[in-house]
């Protein structure tokens, strides 16, 4: 059995995807015998969002100031943040003054504790790890939870600072093992480190996929994610003022929290559809908003994987997206089990989706059709299978080790 160390930034009461799989698959970890240290740096920590298994170690390696290196002391103080973060000039104080001490505290962890492995979640803990281990036996696998050119190509995504954003591209193919969440994903990363990279699907929990027959469904679509500009809900809510008045019976309803839910439900207001457009917040049972949906709209932009897509079929939802929308694109098959349709901009994109939802709607036939097929649609993303290329990971890197 390996000593693994895994590594994410931030993790308190943060219920993102990436979050879940961190805690996830270091309890799986953990459960099959590994010793396994979930690494963090923030102020704030005080439990996870998700359970942590109690054989998992959890350490916060955060500096307060007054105890940081005198380096990033200075750093933080030399020059007026307004002028760090996009000016390549100061990028470098920047890059200090937000990463030096974590990588100092890391390069600590594994120089003293010596773990076989460690695995970092996303990039702002991807680059920090690989400048850690450097120097080290510590082996590296580097996780991708999103789309790599949006990840290292879109400089609102992460740090503006340059030199992160170039330190992020560059590093990257120094790990061990680069993991992506589809095959067509590592094309990103080019040919000379085509053999660094493993795919491992995101997983829909076994518990989700249906058993038995779901009960009496109501005129419902739904939505879920998190209500950011990369969701896409204004879409859907001037979609849906297109055709509202068409569907009496049919109401839509938002399960997510986010920046954007004051802009959202201002719209909403304006619109009139206050009583048929809902903003639900967050959800503990998510199945049940799923047993009671007839479609699953998600008109986002691009997705890593889209696991709450993932999961309403796996209910028996089918789903309106877009074709476009990476990750979704990879599983959401027009006309087998969902809708997609093309985007094409402005006005364009939201008489598409308007058109698309009215069409489930009225077809009864064809939700149905879509329906019965959806669950299978997704086995091949088995909570089994899932930690099943995790431990194949794990001992081909171990392998590689020891040789």
């Amino acid at each position: 059995m390996a000593e693994i160390a895994v590594i994410i930034r931030l993790l308190n009461n943060r219920s993102g995807g990436a979050e879940r799989l961190y805690c996830e698959l270091a309890n799986k970890l953990a459960q099959h015998g590994h010793q396994v240290s979930c690494l963090i740096y923030e102020s704030n920590y005080k439990q996870a969002f998700y359970r942590m298994d109690s054989k998992v170690h959890v350490v916060n390696l955060f500096v307060p100031f007054k105890n940081r290196s005198l380096l990033t002391k200075l750093s933080q103080k030399l020059v007026p943040a307004s002028y760090k973060k996009k000016n390549f000039l100061f990028s470098p104080l920047d890059f200090i003054g937000a990463e030096l001490d974590f990588i100092l505290q890391l390069k600590r962890f594994f120089k003293g504790r010596k773990p076989d492995i460690a695995i970092s979640f996303l990039p702002s803990a991807n680059t920090p790890v690989l400048v850690a281990t450097r120097g080290t036996d510590v082996r590296t696998i580097c996780t991708n939870h999103n789309v790599p050119q949006q990840d290292y190509g879109n400089p609102e995504r992460w740090s503006q600072n340059p030199l992160d954003r170039y330190l992020r591209r560059v590093l990257i193919k120094k790990a061990d093992i680069i993991h992506v969440l589809f095959d067509e994903f590592g094309n990103w990363f080019g040919d000379s480190v085509k053999h660094k990279v493993r795919t491992i699907e995101n997983y829909v929990p076994d518990d989700f996929f249906l058993k038995d027959e779901v009960k009496q469904k109501s005129n419902l679509i739904v939505g879920i994610g998190r209500l950011a500009p990369v969701k896409n809900y204004g879409v859907l809510i001037h979609a849906w003022a297109k055709i509202h008045k068409k569907h009496p019976s049919w109401s839509v309803e938002i399960y997510g929290t986010g920046p954007l839910r004051k802009q959202l439900e201002s719209e909403i207001k304006e619109l009139g559809l206050s009583k048929s457009f809902i903003l639900k917040g967050h959800v503990e049972d998510v199945k049940s908003v799923y047993d009671e949906a007839k479609i699953f709209c998600h008109p986002a932009k691009y997705e890593g994987f889209g696991l709450s897509v993932a999961e309403s079929l796996a209910r028996g939802v089918p789903v309106v997206a877009f074709q476009d929308c990476d990750g979704v694109n990879q599983y959401v098959k027009d006309g087998f089990n969902g809708l997609m349709l093309s985007r094409q901009s402005g006005e364009e994109e939201v008489e598409n989706l308007a058109e698309g939802l009215s069409t489930l709607i009225e077809d009864d036939e064809m939700r149905e059709t879509l329906a019965n097929k959806a669950s299978d649609s997704v086995k091949e993303f088995s909570e089994t299978l899932y930690y099943q290329k995790w431990e194949r990971l794990i001992a081909e890197l171990d392998q590689l080790q020891k040789v």
